[in-house]
């Protein structure tokens, strides 16, 4: 589970770092109800999170695909967890796309 923030309209920033599902669905439903009305951006960052220190990253690397702020339409915790998890097949899809063009 990569580093997750939200942006607000205002450009508030909402963080959470974590390598449990569960606790970003947790996460998510306790600030979107706080953020209702918002269109939403969010963006996403790989954590390096293993149990002995440095791993492999928990999301893609590749900085043509990093740090853009997407519309995020989610209004609950389980569809945020959805919505990013077809957004990752998404970006890995995109990823094969521009290995296979260079």
């Amino acid at each position: 589970m990569p580093r997750v923030t939200l942006v607000s309209e205002a450009g508030m920033e909402f963080r959470c770092d974590a390598t449990d599902y569960n606790l970003l669905r947790q996460w998510l439903d306790e600030w979107l109800p706080r953020l209702r009305g918002e269109e939403l951006r969010i963006y996403f960052w790989p954590l390096f999170a293993g149990r002995d220190g440095l791993s492999e990253p928990d999301w893609i690397t590749d900085t043509r695909l990093l740090g853009y702020h997407e519309p995020f339409p989610a209004t609950d915790g389980a569809g945020g967890v959805e919505w990013i998890g077809q957004h990752y097949k998404a970006l890995l899809r995109r990823q094969r796309e521009l290995a296979r063009a260079s």
